[in-house]
């Protein structure tokens, strides 16, 4: 990943222009033809540094339902428990923690039997891995954006 793909990632997080040419405008902002804008996102996906481009909405006020789970998962086991797990188009995050708990994933689905057959399949895939679902009770909106330009979290310029 160089700068412009930095600067593209950290501009479209928040504010992707609704329009009929929204990654012209991207790129007329960021310095760079919209093709290029389109070729960075293609690449970026293929690299597996973003997952989706597209809008955030209320699922369960669509009518899916959607859980957040968490597994053991044994360091051996892990790459390829990951890949598939993160190859199911309803996880939307997916990601490694510290401690026992180590995988965390969220789930969203049409309806609450794909949510489950989703979670089955991946007990099925992980015997003797503990997984638990988190269904929420209440909703919360945080709105999280990543200066992918600035200092890396943790580094010595944080201090």
């Amino acid at each position: 990943m160089d700068a412009s793909d930095a600067k593209l990632l950290t501009r479209i997080q928040s504010r992707l222009p609704i329009e009929a040419r929204p990654f012209r405008r991207l790129g007329d902002e960021l310095g760079m033809p919209e093709q290029e804008v389109l070729d960075r996102l293609r690449r970026l996906k293929s690299d597996r540094l973003i997952r989706r481009l597209g809008a955030t909405f209320h699922s369960a006020r669509l009518g899916y339902a959607s859980t957040l789970a968490g597994m053991q998962v044994p360091p051996e086991r892990m790459e390829a428990l990951a890949a598939f797990i993160g190859d199911f188009a309803e996880v939307t995050h997916l990601y490694e923690r510290e401690g026992d708990w180590n995988v965390w994933f969220t789930v969203t689905a049409a309806s609450a039997e794909r949510l489950d057959a989703v979670l089955e399949a991946i007990r099925a895939e992980a015997p003797g891995c503990t997984l638990i679902s988190l269904p929420a009770r209440r909703c919360y909106k945080l709105r999280v954006a990543f200066d992918l330009e600035g200092p890396t979290p943790g580094s010595l310029a944080d201090r």
